[in-house]
């Protein structure tokens, strides 16, 4: 036994369960797990720890035999028994050599091969030999009379995003150091190796596996073969052994397993095993034995249902054990057909249960996205259809509870490959891509999508889906600013709802056109709109949208400037919600009620809260009203430098929107602060600027101009342009290493702890002691506030601007001149250097 066995790691619970059951003297226990789980390291760990007790140890490794006899023999040797005990191994003296030991705990190790022979020679012994105690590991329990159950897990790995730690990280850890004892778990790989642990399931064996593949293979190479082929550890011989030992229809059914990506339920199982002329037991009983034999893992859920899953490393090996039998192809034709079915069927419960679709979806999101990539893969039309219908229905629930997608690429990928698909199926589909792409940021394929959506409706004559097409399309036309493009599609979308008597396709475009209204400066009109949507919605027991609609009435209120009821409306339907999109919406209309009541404190804590709940939910859009109106909290509570720097982080959303409300939103924000940071000559025109670039006529009557206005106002106020007499006097003292400065008429600031505001100001000072005016440029100033340095020209430009801003928050506000590509010292400032020899 090596000195690395005496650790066993992660193991204290079970390790304390076992010593229960040992120290109650109970006569059988039986450790059951996986093949690699760590049953044998547990029992000798609990051996070596229980070192001196009262009992006779005696531990027997019985793996390598193969019937009866051989098991007799292996324990007689065990025990130190003389030949003349093996021809009576069954009877009274073999029974005499355990009583001549006293108490005995026999450890019978690695079972499985003899488990009938070990099952009745443990009952027999159990039985007849009171002092004896015994301890069987195994794949599977024993199933006989006074038997104690131990089952072991894998060690839980942490999962994408939390932060690394755990049993299955320490075994890493431990064996990593073993080669060197400086190895942290840090630097490029620690990402790839939490994977790699994710990707072996926690399992113990397979961890020790790639720890010593580690010696040649990095954790990144590791994890990308470990994709190709799980036989790099070596575990197929261990998984070949828990094959053998299956009978034919628990063979068939754990290689038709291996096409679940994910939990394996009662009725997809049913489905995919069995065959139709086939006989053999029921698939429950066939599950209940693969789970017995630690083939299968069942784990009990929060909400009390259980479900039945396969470990990687066992899926791996009966995929390739599916793939050399003849009914491969038809048992992956069996999976995805059951989950369109499945999709499609819970994708109607979002109607009368939206939550409890998402619930459902999510059971089953990992089978369903496999059932997606492997029907792109194959390309062929039908399985491009599956893919379709699949991803159609994934967005059901999502819409309805305002929550963004994370399978636009997969919508890409099957869009490509559909010009043969049906073409009701492709109008779904565009109008779904369209909808997920609005969500992150894609308006130009949200646009193009709900175009051709529209197009290929018109050539069928659908009235219904021409209408579903036009309401969508009515969304892109508005936020482009083409507010009668948008009028005119939602009123013949309502139209065409009307026509054909469809009560529900009528609620929706109702929705769009209050949606429309508002924007059009009618919230009046716009909430007549969105009252009736939801009453439409109510008669066709429709509760898809109606939140979304009660939180757009929040903001018509807003609008009409009835404070008091959108806050009263907005707080009730807070308290009863729980989806992060929703809340990031209420959040946002409270903050606005907060800023219009003058609280600018509280509409700071709104709007923080509601970008958490955006960036929770994933929707970017939200993420930029939140920043936006959360700058100007911040900029009337004095934080100007804060509000910048959040506004500099979503720059690049902007330039992935497009122009429209949205992104129109963030730049006359930002365009604001920086006048306010006299970057801009004229704050006045900047609103009317930004929106005559964008081509967006804001109009004054939405929440979101008033807002901006409020600015505006602000810095009308408190902008003050000195005459030249009030400025004829200024001095600005330095001291000559850039230690402290003293602003005209303010208190010393210091600057020696501020490294690079003490570079900018002293290159700032030189080149006005050179000629008073002298100007540096962008580059000039990036190269001494930061020398060396190499960052690219828009990151550099940003943080001059913000470094800046604090300069002048500081007290240089009317002594720092720029206009966003240079900088200087005010013409008439006097310096006055102290402490230069």
């Amino acid at each position: 036994m090596t000195r690395r066995d005496n650790r066993c790691f992660g193991r204290d619970r079970e390790m304390e369960t076992l010593a229960r059951l040992v120290g109650d003297d109970l006569p059988l226990v039986t450790i059951t797990g996986s093949p690699g789980v760590g049953k044998s390291m547990l029992i000798r760990a609990f051996l070596r720890l229980h070192e001196g007790a009262s009992r006779k140890r005696v531990f027997c490794t019985v793996e390598a035999a193969r019937d009866a006899q051989a098991l007799r023999e292996t324990v007689i040797r065990a025990l130190g028994g003389a030949s003349r005990h093996r021809e009576d191994a069954s009877g009274a003296s073999f029974r005499r050599a355990f009583a001549s030991l006293g108490p005995v705990l026999l450890v019978l190790d690695g079972a499985d091969r003899v488990l009938p022979d070990v099952r009745t020679r443990v009952s027999e012994w159990v039985e007849t030999i009171p002092e004896l105690q015994i301890v069987v590991t195994s794949r599977e329990r024993l199933h006989v009379p006074l038997e104690q159950v131990l089952p072991l897990q894998p060690f839980p790995v942490p999962a994408e995003g939390e932060p690394p730690g755990g049993a299955a990280l320490e075994l890493w850890t431990a064996r990593m150091r073993e080669r060197d004892a400086r190895y942290t778990l840090d630097g490029p790989d620690a990402g790839s190796t939490v994977a790699l642990l994710r990707g072996l399931d926690g399992l113990p064996l397979a961890i020790e596996l790639a720890a010593a593949r580690s010696a040649t293979m990095a954790p990144r190479e590791l994890l990308r073969r470990l994709a190709g082929s799980r036989d790099i550890l070596g575990l197929a011989q261990t998984l070949d052994l828990s094959w053998q030992l299956l009978d034919s229809f628990e063979r068939k059914a754990l290689a038709r397993c291996s096409t679940f990506a994910g939990r394996i339920s009662l009725e997809a199982a049913e489905a995919v095993i069995r065959d139709a002329d086939a006989e053999g037991p029921p698939v429950v009983e066939v599950l209940s034995r693969l789970r017995d034999k630690s083939l299968l893992s069942f784990s009990l859920l929060e909400n009390g249902e259980g479900e039945l899953t396969m470990l990687a490393c066992v899926r791996a090996f009966a995929e390739r054990k599916l793939a050399d039998s003849e009914r491969a192809n038809d048992a992956a034709r069996r999976y995805a057909a059951f989950f369109v079915r499945e999709a499609q069927s819970i994708a109607a419960l979002a109607c009368t249960d939206p939550h409890g679709a998402a619930r459902a979806f999510e059971a089953e999101h990992d089978n369903f996205i496999a059932v997606v990539r492997r029907s792109i893969e194959a390309a062929d039309q039908p399985s491009i259809e599956n893919a379709l219908h699949i991803l159609v229905a994934l967005e059901s629930p999502r819409w309805f509870l305002d929550e963004p997608s994370a399978n636009l690429e997969l919508f890409d990928r099957a869009l490509e490959r559909a010009s043969g698909a049906d073409s009701r199926l492709l109008i779904h589909a565009r109008i779904a891509r369209g909808r997920v792409a609005w969500r992150a940021g894609r308006l130009d394929t949200t646009e193009s999508d709900l175009e051709a959506a529209l197009n290929l409706a018109e050539s069928l004559d659908d009235v219904p889906l021409r209408s579903l097409s036009e309401r969508f399309l009515a969304l892109p036309r508005l936020l482009r600013g083409r507010f009668d493009d948008a009028r005119e599609l939602a009123t013949d979308a309502l139209a065409l709802a009307r026509s054909c008597d469809d009560r529900g396709l009528e609620a929706l475009a109702l929705a769009m056109l209050g949606y429309v209204l508002r924007f059009s400066g009618e919230p009046v009109r716009a909430r007549g709109c969105l009252e009736e949507a939801i009453a439409a919605f109510i008669s066709v027991r429709d509760v898809r949208l109606l939140q979304s609609l009660r939180i757009d009435i929040v903001f018509s209120y807003l609008d009409a400037g009835d404070t008091a009821a959108a806050k009263l409306y907005a707080q009730q339907l807070r308290d009863d919600e729980r989806e992060p999109a929703l809340l990031a919406r209420l959040s946002v209309a409270l903050g606005h009620a907060a800023l219009v009541e003058g609280d600018s404190s509280a509409a700071r804590h709104h709007y923080t809260i509601a970008r958490e709940h955006a960036c929770e939910a994933g929707d970017r859009v939200m993420e930029v009203v939140a920043l936006a109106c959360g700058a100007v909290a911040r900029f009337e509570l004095g934080e100007i430098v804060a509000a910048r720097v959040q506004l500099h982080e979503l720059v690049p959303a902007t330039i992935q929107f497009g122009p429209n409300l949205y992104s129109g939103l963030l730049q006359a924000t930002g365009s604001v602060f920086d006048a306010a940071a006299g970057q801009l000559e004229d704050p006045r025109g900047v609103l009317d600027d930004v929106a005559r670039a964008l081509h967006l006529p804001l109009r004054s009557s939405t929440i979101e101009s008033k807002i901006l206005e409020r600015i505006l106002r602000a810095l009308r106020d408190s902008y003050v342009d000195c005459n030249a007499e009030g400025r004829a006097h200024r001095v600005l003292r330095i001291e000559a290493d850039g230690a402290w400065f003293e602003p005209p008429g303010g208190s010393r600031v210091a600057c020696r702890e501020r490294r690079v505001m003490r570079r900018l100001l002293l290159a700032l000072t030189r080149a006005h002691e050179d000629r008073p005016g002298t100007r540096l440029t962008n580059a000039d100033l990036i190269e001494a506030g930061w020398p060396g340095e190499r960052v690219k020209a828009e990151a550099g430009r940003n943080r001059l601007h913000v470094m800046i801003a604090r300069m002048r928050d500081l007290g240089l506000r009317g002594v720092l001149d720029g206009d966003g590509s240079g900088y200087r010292l005010a013409e008439d400032i006097r310096l006055e250097v102290v402490g230069r020899a």
